[in-house]
């Protein structure tokens, strides 16, 4: 009756909250790297000091506030491309460990049976403990 309901608590309600936790923990990485945002923003400028619009301003101060605000813009759209892809690595890693940690969790229980039916058959491995 125990081993019984262990099962059914594991295949059923333990499954469902496993799968909950990484898909929880999936949205969050995918919050913090905020991949939506980072292409709108591409080439935003990157930090904006003192780089304002002066459409009173000398020529020569217009052309270094557009320079600066060139460069930022080209920073800005090379800091966000290493972002995005740094954040899709992680997050392609992350969902490979999500499937893989569910695959554990549902051949788990069954391993135990896979060695007895292994011990059965006289397999051994090629290690030692």
């Amino acid at each position: 009756m125990l081993v019984g309901s262990l099962f059914v608590w594991w295949y059923g309600a333990g499954l469902k909250r496993r799968a909950q936790d990484l898909w929880f923990g999936l949205r969050r990485t995918v919050d913090l790297f905020s991949i939506g945002t980072l292409i709108v923003t591409l080439f935003s400028p990157f930090k904006m000091i003192s780089a304002g619009a002066a459409p009173t301003a000398p020529i020569d101060v217009q052309l270094r506030m557009w320079a600066d605000r060139l460069f930022s813009r080209i920073f800005g759209a090379i800091i966000r491309t290493f972002v995005i892809i740094f954040g899709l690595i992680i997050i392609v890693l992350q969902l490979v460990m999500v499937l893989v940690r569910i695959v554990f969790h549902v051949a788990l229980p069954l391993l135990p049976i896979v060695g007895v039916v292994m011990f059965a058959m006289g397999v051994e491995l090629p290690w030692t403990l």
